[in-house]
């Protein structure tokens, strides 16, 4: 990661080709570059590194990639993104650390995992290392590295190596353990070598691309086409533990809503001067009334359902409104880990990203709830599943909106605000003496 004239810039890299000392042939790196769950892990990491820069740069991070690095013992896939930011060094620092890679998603969620299932310490392992230099201009400017693969040498002369491997759901333990050795045998080589790349590499990397959403893909000055759609608008962002909604935070802000976030524990009322609420993604069992979080999250849904305030919710917080509604939760026998799912939505087919391990199901695509009354539910195709939940004065999803792995994201988010703004709006008032509107209590 780096720091330079305020520009901020990371490098999300993930998926492993086995190279041991050689060159890879054209053939396996087209395998590689084919193979789902290598692509699943860059698109993850993506996210994940998305997630930060979100937190660093109102106007989010621009991508350029898929590339390939080619390492000694390994051959990676990587992005880069970049966005301008106003914090300083140690905010930089600080919010990027630790790596997704290394540690997990959600962030909080995961350190937890790790103290209780790790048997001793990681030491420097997952840490980083920076050169902070003047910049010229008064400033600072940063280069830094995380530090895996790296070998940390006793006062005994004791040599550890600390490599790992990113785990997903089409993850093979054998593969995972060789890729690690892999990795570990990196340090015995003295330098990295260029690959040149064969032209059907190139066009396998521009599939590799397809899959990223084109918003994440554009400049910031592209993103703000579309300010004078809500421009003026505020919304609040609930959050459950999840920096997703710091990408969602820049997506609405692209759109033209002044955006603030609160933590759900944080949340006593709703504020009644907010235009749309947004509940947001997190990690755990919507069902679970032993986690503070999860109390909140159904106290504050519940309380917007009763009183009628525009709002929307995803992934945790969609499964939370779903149960509020009356609707049964299921665990999912398979999760979806940054999986690329194609759904009908509103007469035209959509890709979107779904990160899940709990569903909500229904029978049909028509819920008749008390808090609600009438509600609409689109569910996956052959199944119960719902992805969609719409009602008079809101609108959820299962999916990710601001994922990389779903497309027409701000397009998306538009049609959710507009239909949710526009029911509530019409619900709200009523014709009176040509044209007068006044509240309905």
């Amino acid at each position: 990661m780096s720091l330079h004239d305020s520009i901020v810039a990371m490098t999300p890299i993930s998926g492993t080709l086995r190279a041991e000392g050689r060159r890879p042939t054209t053939r396996e790196v087209q395998a590689f570059l084919a193979d789902q769950k290598e692509a699943d892990e860059l698109l993850m990491v993506l996210d994940e590194e998305l997630k930060m820069m979100a937190s660093l740069c109102p106007e989010g991070a621009a991508v350029i990639g898929p590339r390939i690095r080619r390492m000694s013992n390994v051959v990676h896939t990587e992005f880069e993104i970049s966005g301008r930011t106003s914090a300083n060094i140690g905010r930089v620092l600080r919010s990027t650390l630790l790596a997704p890679t290394v540690v997990g998603s959600p962030l909080e969620s995961a350190t937890r995992v790790i103290h209780k299932r790790e048997p001793s310490p990681r030491g420097y392992y997952s840490g980083v290392v920076a050169l902070v230099e003047p910049d010229g201009g008064g400033g600072q400017s940063l280069d830094s590295a995380i530090l895996i693969r790296t070998a940390e040498i006793s006062r005994y002369g004791d040599v550890s190596i600390s490599a790992g491997s990113t785990i997903v759901r089409h993850s093979d333990p054998d593969s995972e353990a060789q890729e690690t050795r892999a990795k570990t045998a990196g340090l015995r080589q003295v330098f990295e070598a260029e690959a040149s790349l064969d032209a059907s590499i190139g066009q396998a990397m521009t599939v590799r691309r397809a899959v990223v959403s084109d918003f994440w893909l554009k400049s910031t000055t592209e993103r703000a086409l579309n300010r004078h759609r809500f421009s003026g608008r505020t919304c609040l962002i609930v959050t459950a533990e999840d920096d997703f909604t710091h990408m969602l935070a820049v997506l609405l802000r692209s759109l033209g809503f002044y955006v603030d976030e609160q933590p759900a524990l944080d949340v006593d009322e709703l504020p009644a001067d907010r235009d749309l609420i947004l509940f947001g993604p997190g990690p755990g069992n919507p069902e679970n009334k032993t986690d503070q979080r999860i109390v909140s999250l159904h106290r504050l849904i519940r309380s917007a359902l009763l009183q009628r305030r525009p709002f929307l919710a995803e992934c945790l917080s969609h499964q939370i409104l779903a149960l509020e509604l009356g609707l049964p939760i299921a665990r999912l026998a398979q999760p979806h880990q940054g999986e690329q799912i194609e759904l009908p939505l509103w007469n035209r087919q959509a890709t979107l990203g779904f990160y899940n391990t709990y569903t909500a199901r229904s029978l049909t695509p028509f819920v008749h709830s008390s808090p609600a009354r009438h509600v609409r539910a689109i569910l996956h195709p052959d199944s119960e599943d719902v992805a969609v939940l719409s009602g008079t004065a809101f609108a959820s999803t299962q999916f990710h909106i601001e994922s990389v792995l779903t497309h027409n994201n701000d397009w998306l988010l538009a049609e959710l605000i507009e239909g949710v703004l526009s029911r509530s709006e019409t619900r709200t008032t009523k014709k009176v003496d040509r044209g007068t509107s006044v509240p309905i209590s």
